[in-house]
């Protein structure tokens, strides 16, 4: 965990609570790739990361927006922000992906 005032970077393999959403936020089973917690002002923004074949990237992009999208409502002291974002399994990026 990487801490610089208010601002807390937690990745999966890093937390201690075994997920990358601290207890006191949110009690989860589910593991965002990439949790950026501002304790400052108050935001979460969740990131999650996917590499599928081209062909599937808006699939994906909308399974994994769907999977967390409940934490918007779930976490009630923070305002919350879900990214999720796909590379091409072969290093393909989309026009969307690079407007997020």
């Amino acid at each position: 965990m990487e801490t610089n005032r208010s601002l807390l970077v937690l990745q999966t393999f890093l937390t201690n609570a075994g997920g990358t959403i601290p207890p006191a936020v949110l009690i989860t089973g589910q593991k965002p790739d990439l949790v950026i917690l501002d304790m400052k002002k108050k935001s979460v923004n969740l990131f999650e990361l996917t590499v599928p074949y081209e062909h599937n990237i808006e699939a994906r992009n909308t399974d994994k927006a769907n999977r967390y999208a409940h934490m918007k409502t779930d976490i009630t002291n923070y305002t919350v922000n879900v990214e999720p974002f796909e590379i091409g399994a072969r290093g393909y990026i989309s026009r969307e992906n690079r407007l997020r």
